[in-house]
């Protein structure tokens, strides 16, 4: 799948905050909230088992949860065969701007070690939905191919209130995860480097 350049507009003003973090947050949406929703709706058994094995140790919550609506959150695991799996996961605040959460556990599937917030722009956040909008996100197959035993898992997932989407690709070169997933590694460059 290339990465398609659509002309879509993308209308993201004035959609619900997901207040992640915040002690007043409504009890769905709560780090301290369990879930038996999957992770990976559609998913065969073994891919939802292993993802949402890691998302519980990293301690991210299922966004495919129909409790999560109202939510604006875009989240990218990297998952390497042989490295520490990578949690990068933008929520939208109500004024577009945004917050990088950048989660690092140890091992290749091991407990959250690292977890650092730093603000994004509501301009940084736009560019995030325009490259989701442009790759045309919302209409990319969730899964292409099957995976391997040594490379990368990229899983992209957006929830934008009633909205859940997710596609995952296996050491993609280019498509709407490769470009979106790039940009924010990028943006998380020096904490990666840090913590890696």
């Amino acid at each position: 799948m290339g990465y398609a350049e659509g002309k879509q507009d993308y209308t993201h003003r004035g959609h619900a905050q997901l207040p992640a973090g915040n002690p007043q947050a409504p009890h769905s949406l709560r780090p301290d909230r369990k879930s038996d929703m999957p992770y990976l709706p559609d998913a065969a058994v073994a891919d939802e088992i292993g993802y949402g094995l890691r998302m519980r140790k990293l301690q991210e919550l299922s966004l495919s949860d129909e409790s999560t609506r109202g939510a604006r959150v875009i989240r990218f695991a990297w998952l390497r065969a042989f490295g520490h799996p990578v949690v990068l996961r933008v929520d939208i605040d109500s004024d577009d701007a945004g917050q990088l959460r950048i989660k690092v556990g140890g091992g290749s599937g091991g407990k959250l070690t690292h977890d650092v917030t730093r603000p994004l722009k509501a301009a940084e956040v736009d560019t995030l939905l325009t490259l989701l909008t442009t790759g045309d996100f919302w209409n990319a197959p969730s899964k292409l191919a099957p995976l391997g035993m040594d490379g990368e898992e990229w899983i992209l997932e957006v929830r934008e209130r009633e909205r859940y989407h997710y596609i995952n690709r296996w050491c993609p070169e280019d498509g709407v995860a490769f470009v979106v997933g790039h940009h924010l590694a990028m943006l998380a460059r020096d904490d990666l480097e840090r913590m890696c």
